[in-house]
This record gives C-alpha cells, structure tokens and sequence, in this order.
C-alpha cells in the first residue's frame, strides 16, 4: 500500500474532532469538579476539626473553672459572638490568635458561650459553646455546636446583689413615644430578663407613680376623648397615629378622677379610707410636713390590710377586699426631698425615668393657699411669713423675730362697698400650734414679747375717742385688745391658749376682728397724721389727740427699718391704697403678698402714697426672739420647755364664728410655716423650690 493511501485512511473528519474535544473537554470538566469537592469536602472537613477541637477546648477549660469553684456564669457571653478562642480571653489579639487568623482584614474564627441552669435543677449548668466562620459577606456560619452539663455547682456560688430600682411613671404626667398601658408588662420583663442574664442578681422595683399629693381634697379633674365638658381635664389618648395608644391610663391614677359618667378615688370607709388628689399646675402639692403625715397615716392603713388579709388567709376566715391604692411607696415629692437630705434610706438610690426625653417634676411652690368661708362670699384670707427661715443666734445673742403677715381680700368687691369689713359675727383666726403666746396676767393679751399691728383704712371707721369716721389709711399700729376701748368698726384682737386635753395639739387662738377685705385707692383727707419717730405718747394702739395724732410707740422687738419706713407724714391728698389698674393688682384681686417697692421689702404698703403695687397686709405679728427662752413651748402632754435646737412654726389661718367651739377643721384652715433656724438648710429642700 502506497503511503498516500495510507495518509487518507487516517485522517479525521470534523464531526470525529469535535466529538473527540468534547469528550477532553467532559472529562476534563469532571475531573476539575472531582478535585474541587475533594478539596472542598477537605477545607470542610479541617474547618469542622478546627472548630470542633477548639470547642472541645473550651469546654475542658469550663469544666477546670468550675473544678476550681468559678462561678460559670461570668464565661457566658450574653448572646454576642466573640473572636477570642480561649476561655481567657474575649477578643483575639496579633500576639495571642489562638489558632484564629485575619483574612480580608476582620477575624475569621468566633465563638460564643452560652451557660443556662437546666429546668428543675439549681446546682448544675448547662455549657454550650458555637464556633463559627466568617463568610466573605461578613455573616457567621456555624460550624459546631456543643453542650454539656456540669453538674456540682453550688447554689450560692454567684453572691446575692439586691438592687432597689425606682422606675419613675408618674401617673398624670404623659409617657412619651410608649402607650401607657403597655409600659408596666414591658419594664417587667425587661428586669425579668436582666435577673435570668445574671444569678444571683434581685432587682427590687418601687414604681413610683405619684407626684405630691394636691392640696385641694376635693380636686376631681376628668379624663376626655373628645372635647372637655369640664374645667380641669387630662387627654385619655395620644394624638399619634395609634389612636388607641393611652397617654394617661385610666386604671393607673388612684386619686380623685371623673371618667366619662364615673367616678373614682373618692372616700370610702372600707376601700379607700384617705384619698387623695392629683398635683398639678392646678392643685399644687401639699406642704412637706402634711405630705409627710398623710403618706405615713396612708402606709400605716395599707401595712394594717395587708396583715388583715394574710390573718383572714390562714386562718380560713373571709379575706378582707384590698385598699383601692396598696402602694407603699413614697411621692416623687418624698423621694427627691429625701435624696437631698442623704438619709440612709435614700443613698444610692437608682432611678430609671420612664417618661422618654423628659423628667416631670412635682408641681409646688412654698406659700400658703388663701382659704375660704361659705358664709363670706368671695371672702379670702390668709397668713405668708416675712422670711422663710428666721435667723436663730447663737447663746447670748438675741434671735430675729418671726414676722407674720395676713391678708384679707375679695373677689366680689361690689358686695363689700358699705361695710368692707368682715362681719361683726366672723373673725379670721390664727391657730400658732405648739406655742403659748398669751398674756396670763391679763386675759385675752399678746405677752410682752409678742406684739400684733394693725393696717386700717380704706373703709369708713369711728375710733374711740371720736365721733367722726374716716377712711384714711394709717400706718401699721399696735393693735387694741378686745377690752380696750374701740370705736364701731375699728379693728381689734382676742388672744387665748387652747388645751383640748392630754395628748393633744396645744395652741395659741388669735382672734382678728373688723379685717377690712377690700383697699380701694382713695386720697387722704389729712383727717390724721403720723407722729415723727421721737414723739412720745402714752398709751396703746391709736390714740385721739387735740391736734389729730396717731403714734407708733418703738418696740424693740420691732426692726428699725420697720418702725422708720412707718413713721412717714401723708400730706392731704396723698393717693394711697391701692389702684384699679392691671400694675397694681398684678392677679386682679386686692391681694398682693410679696414685698415690692426698690428694696425688695414689705415697706411700701397700703398707706403708702402713690400709685402701683403696694403690699396688703392687714396685719402683722412679730414674736420676739425672747420667747425661744420664755417656756413658752408647750408639747402634746402639757410639758412646757425652750427648744434647745432649730424650731418649725405651724400657723393655721382661717374663718370662725364667735358661736363656734368646736376645733377648726384642718381642711378649712391655710396651713403656713416658718422655721426659727440657725443655718438656711434647716429648711426642707423642697420647701425651697418653686416649681409652678
């Protein structure tokens, strides 16, 4: 055979090459595939011996801990994924990687650590250790993941921590960016979750859901979806897009509340013996001392049915209902006031704010509310001290008077035009509680130490000694006592010491009669004069003479300062009293309390001349520092003794007939305090706040 023959024999057609490349190509396609599962099954099979060796690590290191008595609870790793893959440290570092390596600039190896004690068993643990792989996204994949039981830890290995938290929900102030009703169930298990994370861990919640207590006992605002019917109303939702999300919860707020027809928190013999009101802009909070006596007497009757009812429980009596409001827990009054006083009860008081962005505070200031009489339409009165805190001095050193001052007013002048005075049959009152201020050697007088002046004028008055009326002011003068001469309409006072027995409130009974309750703005007839400072006349109060004058005898227990701004001559048709426009009644009522004039004092009053504010005080108490040491302090058993440390005055003011004998309802009386001290922090810290 020739070899061009032999050539064309074996030569391939095109349909053969293809094929025969396919079949190179198919195999060579398997085999690469082949040898990247191997190497695949291979990188997973040396990842899972990675991981499964280093958990096993772990876990020999968790049982060594907890043969040498460590607490396991202190390896968990709360659910977050760590680099570092020993038991000692957290985070892997460039000098100690425990195997783990970088690639792409983060760790390629984590674990995570989980330690939980087993259902029905307090001693032993349950250890589970997860060991993952970084993917090229970032995302963990898990590898492995072992547990096991460790059995044979105590109990008390982890030490108990209690841990007092005050959650901070006040019931009528709103709860921002959270409903109201979901609040309680979220917080609780929240702290429910925080003592799983960590044993041995107790937290102790005291919700603290009232602001102050209201001073007004019959304070009843009302809760409203739609439009208020009512003069004092909170919003029952939260103009969100959830209009069923509650800004205030109805069920929350124990005090006096009207919901729609219904109405809640008001006295009940059984279910709510002592209610309360809410504190608001409307109804400030009580003075602290009264918190403090209606919060201890609430507590008190809470602790008494709660042992009511565990008695009824065991011995199978009829339980008891429970108390409108259990709680036992402080105001958030009661509890800043005690903060700031660093008591033992209050240090290290943790306080968690559930009102979101804002932190709501009570609603006080530290004044007296004027209180009102039934039978005196539109009639007010009330008693502010010059100073807060009154200066004690050292032995030796004569104290500062306390000064006293009350006011008289109306809302409805037009029904007081004629007369201007209270009643003939009423009389304002001053209850001075613990306190004998009285003259024993001559009934119904102020002790020597103890002197009252008195502001008249604006209304027409015949003094004794003269026939004719005028309605002049008058400077402040010593005031008449009830047995010396007075003429219609001319003010005077009664004083006694009350004793209603053993074991009761002692007080002083200042009876304050003729108290004009309106100052109209009118000119002075020159009918009268003031004597100068050096004139000496004798006698008591005011006094007619040949040519008119009315004297202000010195007293030392008097500051100069009063007693020089006093002693001023209005000529005749001098303006005094005080004007009807809007700069001189600054609320619109014949009342203003606060000392006005340039030097911020009480001395530009109503016979003052000129126009604007003038302070309206109709009368003026000063006791004298020399009773501090007089045995002039009488206790609830009738002891008598001088107060050998800082002293808090009580004055209760109100209405009384003179046919009334029965005790002045607290309720119906301003309560005012004043504290003889020697340091300014001897006055409560929230007694000093004006948080309108």
């Amino acid at each position: 055979m020739s070899s061009p023959e032999r050539h064309s024999r074996i030569r391939f057609t095109w349909v053969e090459l293809m094929f025969a490349t396919a079949l190179v190509v198919s195999f060579s396609t398997v085999l690469i595939g082949h040898i990247a599962q191997r190497h695949h099954f291979a990188v997973v099979r040396r990842d899972r011996e990675f991981a499964l060796h280093t958990a096993r690590s772990l876990l020999a290191e968790v049982h060594a801990a907890a043969a040498a008595g460590t607490a396991l609870e202190r390896f968990d790793d709360r659910g977050v994924a760590r680099s570092g893959l020993g038991l000692g440290c957290v985070d892997a570092t460039e000098r100690d990687p425990r195997g783990n390596r970088v690639f792409g600039g983060a760790w390629v190896w984590h674990r995570r650590i989980e330690v939980d004690p087993p259902a029905g068993s307090a001693a032993a643990r349950r250890v589970a250790v997860e060991v993952s792989k970084r993917r090229p996204d970032g995302s963990l994949r898990e590898i492995v993941s072992v547990a096991t039981l460790i059995a044979g830890v105590a109990p008390a290995a982890p030490p108990r921590r209690v841990v007092d938290l005050h959650l901070l929900a006040i019931e009528n102030a709103p709860l921002h960016g959270v409903d109201a009703a979901a609040i309680r169930p979220l917080t609780g298990a929240v702290l429910a979750e925080l003592e799983r994370r960590e044993p041995g861990l107790e937290v102790r919640a005291h919700w603290i859901t009232k602001s102050s207590y209201g001073r007004d006992p019959h304070y009843t605002p009302a809760l409203e979806t739609v439009p208020p019917d009512a003069v004092y109303t909170y919003p029952r939702t939260a103009p969100s897009a959830d209009p069923g999300a509650y800004r205030y919860l109805p069920g929350a707020i124990k005090a006096r509340l009207r919901d729609g027809t219904q109405r809640t928190g008001d006295a009940d013999p059984d279910r709510n013996p002592l209610p309360y009101t809410l504190a608001d802009a409307f109804n400030h909070g009580l003075r602290l001392a009264d918190e403090r006596e209606l919060h201890a007497a609430r507590v008190q009757t809470v602790r008494q049915r709660k042992a009511a009812i565990r008695t009824a429980q065991s011995t199978g009596s009829t339980v008891p209902p429970e108390l409108f409001d259990m709680s036992e827990e402080p105001t958030w009054r009661l509890l800043l006031e005690g903060m700031h006083t660093a008591s033992a009860r209050w240090r290290g008081t943790r306080i968690l704010d559930l009102h979101g962005d804002v932190l709501p505070m009570p609603a006080l200031h530290n004044f007296a509310d004027p209180v009102a009489d039934e039978a005196l339409a539109g009639v007010r009165c009330v008693t502010h001290p010059q100073e807060l805190r009154v200066r004690r001095r050292e032995a030796g050193r004569e104290h500062d008077p306390v000064v006293l001052r009350v006011y008289a007013f109306t809302d409805r002048p037009e029904l007081y035009r004629d007369a201007g005075v209270c009643p003939a049959g009423h009389a304002i009152t001053l209850r001075l509680e613990g306190v004998d201020l009285t003259d024993h050697r001559h009934l119904g007088r102020l002790r020597p130490e103890v002197r009252l002046h008195c502001l008249a004028g604006g209304v027409p008055i015949v003094p004794a000694g003269s026939g004719t009326a005028s309605a002049d002011y008058r400077p402040f003068a010593l005031a008449k006592c009830f047995d010396e001469p007075h003429g219609r309409g001319e003010m005077h006072y009664f004083a006694q010491f009350v004793d209603p027995g053993f074991g009761e409130e002692k007080y002083t009974l200042l009876w304050l009669f003729h108290t004009p309750v309106v100052c109209p703005q009118r000119r002075n007839s020159g009918q009268w004069a003031v004597a100068p400072a050096g004139a000496k006349v004798p006698g008591r109060g005011w006094r007619a003479f040949p040519a008119p004058i009315v004297a202000l005898p010195p007293s030392p227990s008097d500051g100069a300062k009063v007693v020089a701004d006093v002693l001023e001559d209005p000529a005749a048709g001098t303006v005094q009293g005080l004007g009807a426009d809007a700069v001189s009644r600054p609320w619109g009522l014949e009342y203003v309390p606060a000392p006005v004039g340039p030097n911020r004092d009480f001395s530009r009053d109503l016979a003052s001349p000129g126009d604007g504010p003038k302070n309206t005080a109709r009368w003026r108490l000063t006791i004298g520092g020399a009773v501090l040491g007089a045995q002039c302090f009488v206790d609830a058993r009738g002891k008598r003794s001088d107060p050998d440390r800082d002293v808090r005055l009580r004055v209760r003011t109100g209405f009384r007939k003179l046919s009334d004998t029965r005790v002045p309802d607290p309720l119906r009386e301003s309560t005012t305090y004043v504290w003889w001290a020697a340091q300014r922090d001897a006055v409560p810290a929230t007694e000093r706040m004006q948080l309108l």
